[in-house]
């Protein structure tokens, strides 16, 4: 019964509090949108339906990316650094004191600027990790005794010594091929970064963003938008040699490996998703460019049948091709 009351009392409150709150002829506002993620750029299900009603990848570019071009990357006003081989450096761990790896094949094993490495034979497993003195050493972990290198800089690196030389990180599950693992301190944290330095289109057939079964026409108009992606946030930082103190305290890198950018499955990936790497080779260093620079190639799942502006999703004008 007291129950019963007190429920009756806190409803009448409730009424009340509403008939105050409530403005007499407040207007109504009404949101109405689907879509998932920012609606910027390319549409991946929009992409997908025009491939299967017949279109090239070049059309459904057009449609989603109107007043840019798509050209060589080597053409570009940043051509020259981007086409280098490897490149770009994609963050894929951020201030560890300790990683683990192992390799595929023969690899070196290398503190970077001394001329000091060693070989690690295939199969090995070894650990980075900090040495409580400032510096970084390499274990041996395959054997019943750990065996340590001696102390050096935490800027080392991993180096296959063949082009088909894997490393192998078990705690992100995946396997590394066509690049050079880095190892570079994170400013004055005592901690490193792990980087993987690589080429444009040795970073592209890691990605495999959009399922498999999709048709060869959207995946190759995806592998153009990733590729654009990738070469303009690139071309905004520059050269590893150039990177700007916050950007070395951060990661060290061009690209980091998540969901704000783009996810890098590396090696692992690629074998996984052959229909995605045949893409890839079709538009080899093809990339979306507005007035002879790389155009920013973003995209998101789904945008409702109508994407945004870059200006109204970010609040700049700074990609005039962004559009509604």
């Amino acid at each position: 019964m007291l129950y019963r009351q007190a429920l009756r009392t806190f409803l009448l409150a409730l009424l009340v509090l509403s008939a105050v709150a409530t403005p007499v002829g407040a207007a109504d506002i009404q949101i109405s949108g689907s879509g998932w993620g920012h609606g910027v750029g390319l549409s991946q299900y929009g992409a997908k339906a025009l491939g299967s009603d017949g279109a090239t990848a070049r059309q459904i570019l057009a449609r989603y990316f109107p007043e840019t071009s798509v050209m060589p990357v080597r053409l570009t006003s940043s051509g020259s650094f981007l086409a280098d081989e490897r490149t770009l450096w994609v963050g894929l761990q951020q201030e560890l004191e300790s990683v683990l790896f192992s390799v595929g094949e023969n690899s070196s094993l290398c503190f970077d600027f001394t001329g000091l490495c060693f070989i690690a034979d295939p199969g090995q497993l070894f650990r980075f990790r900090t040495d409580g003195l400032g510096g970084c050493v390499f274990l041996n972990e395959s054997e019943d005794d750990v065996t340590s290198s001696i102390s050096g800089s935490c800027h080392a690196s991993v180096r296959p010594t063949t082009l088909s030389g894997t490393v192998t990180l078990p705690y992100k599950a995946r396997t590394y091929k066509g690049g050079t693992l880095r190892f570079r301190a994170a400013g004055t944290t005592g901690k490193f970064h792990v980087v993987l330095q690589l080429g444009l289109e040795d970073y592209m057939r890691g990605l495999s963003p959009v399922p498999e079964s999709w048709p060869q026409e959207s995946l190759r108009a995806q592998a153009v938008v990733s590729r654009s992606l990738a070469a303009r946030t690139a071309a905004d930082a520059g050269s590893e040699s150039n990177f700007d103190t916050l950007r070395r305290e951060k990661c060290h890198c061009h690209l980091t490996d998540d969901d704000s950018l783009q996810v890098f499955r590396g090696w692992t990936g690629q074998v996984g998703h052959p229909n995605w790497v045949e893409a890839v080779e079709a538009t080899n260093q093809l990339i979306l460019t507005y007035q002879g620079q790389p155009a920013l190639g973003l995209y998101s799942s789904s945008s409702g049948g109508n994407t945004e502006s870059y200006q109204d999703a970010f609040g700049t004008n700074d990609h005039p091709y962004l559009v509604s």
